[in-house]
């Protein structure tokens, strides 16, 4: 056995999130790594980070071997629940005929390794869900729903952005200092934006 590590590197914050994966190792293994986002944006080009990065020598000094590819199998989800349900557990098993796979006598896709994404919280909890049955990692820039952060229901989630809970306890901070006594909110109807609101109202009471 030996064991190949790998880097993801987010496309936002573009931090970086450190892993590893054991497999029986022939001549030059190849790991896949899944991204799953909105639509396509210049951004999402940092979802191929890893494998760029691998491919242009980069992780020599970084990685105790190199001696292993990466491929990225990507899907887009329309930040919708319904999507993240649909393509994310094809993403998860693969394709093929190998045990465990959905069944394809046409197409060989390995399962991924790991998953940078989704980019809004719904596809996370959807996707994040799906994962945590297969022990897959999955690491966010973008997701901030405070139900990420429950470690019993998403132990392989991780993200490098703070949940809505904390973000709000800012504002109140700022608003606490400058003497505010009368505040206004809007919102939007968008999933982030009312949840950020709500969010927002759960820590003002708390504060009273």
């Amino acid at each position: 056995m030996k064991v190949a590590s790998f880097v993801i590197s987010l496309w936002w914050p573009s931090l970086l999130f450190m892993g590893s994966a054991k497999a029986q190792v022939p001549a030059r293994p190849s790991f896949s790594l899944g991204a799953c986002g909105g639509d396509w944006s210049l951004w999402h080009v940092m979802d191929f980070a890893p494998k760029i990065a691998l491919e242009g020598g980069f992780l020599v000094d970084v990685l105790p071997t190199t001696n292993f590819s990466i491929t990225v199998t990507r899907i887009l989800t329309g930040c919708a629940p319904s999507l993240a349900s649909e393509h994310s557990l094809p993403l998860l098993l693969g394709y093929g005929t190998s045990a465990g796979r959905i069944h394809s006598d046409t197409e060989d896709i390995p399962p991924v390794i790991a998953v940078s994404g989704c980019v809004c919280s719904g596809a996370s909890l959807v996707t994040s869900t799906f994962a945590t049955s297969l022990k897959v990692p999955m690491v966010s820039g973008a997701s901030t729903s405070p139900s990420l952060s429950n470690k019993a229901l998403h132990p392989y989630f991780a993200r490098t952005i703070p949940p809505d809970n904390l973000q709000v306890r800012a504002w109140l901070g700022i608003i606490k200092y400058f003497g505010w006594t009368r505040v206004a909110l809007i919102e939007i109807q968008q999933e982030f934006s009312m949840a950020l609101a709500s969010a927002f109202l759960e820590v003002v009471i708390e504060g009273l």
